[in-house]
């Protein structure tokens, strides 16, 4: 009994791996043309506080540390730098390219109480970790108050 349906054989069917569709639509997000037209990428930060600093650590896998660049202008730590593109020039046919390159830059906004001055910046392993020390709170001082006697 033939119902007019088309037949699927087992070879012709590629499982969607769910995930992986995602993570690949996500990921493009990551990698974009800029105005133009080079290639950039988003690096990812955290951010972290304690009672005395606050740390800024950002993955730069595949990054040298000379290409990297860290300045705090007008309140805002800017990271920023680039990553070569890894494709080596040859006869090889890519089937997929994830591998984000290009420039990169991240601007973050400083709370009032970084001590700008004692910045500390280290690069390990592909992680760069800034460090801002808090500046001291200023104390108040006391104003004495005094009569003013009138005549």
């Amino acid at each position: 009994m033939n119902r007019g349906l088309n037949t699927w054989r087992r070879s012709n069917l590629r499982p969607v791996d769910l995930y992986q569709e995602m993570d690949s639509f996500l990921n493009s997000f990551m990698t974009k043309d800029s105005d133009n037209g080079e290639k950039t990428f988003t690096p990812s930060i955290n951010v972290a506080e304690s009672d005395t600093e606050y740390e800024v650590s950002a993955d730069l896998p595949g990054v040298k540390s000379e290409d990297v660049n860290v300045e705090v202008h007008e309140g805002q730590l800017l990271i920023s730098g680039e990553r070569e593109s890894a494709h080596e020039e040859s006869d090889k046919r890519f089937h997929r390219v994830e591998r984000t390159f290009g420039k990169f830059e991240r601007r973050i906004g400083l709370p009032e109480n970084v001590s700008e001055s004692d910045i500390s910046a280290d690069y390990q392993d592909g992680v760069l970790t800034i460090v801002l020390p808090k500046s001291e709170k200023p104390k108040p001082t006391r104003i004495e108050v005094k009569t003013v006697s009138s005549n």
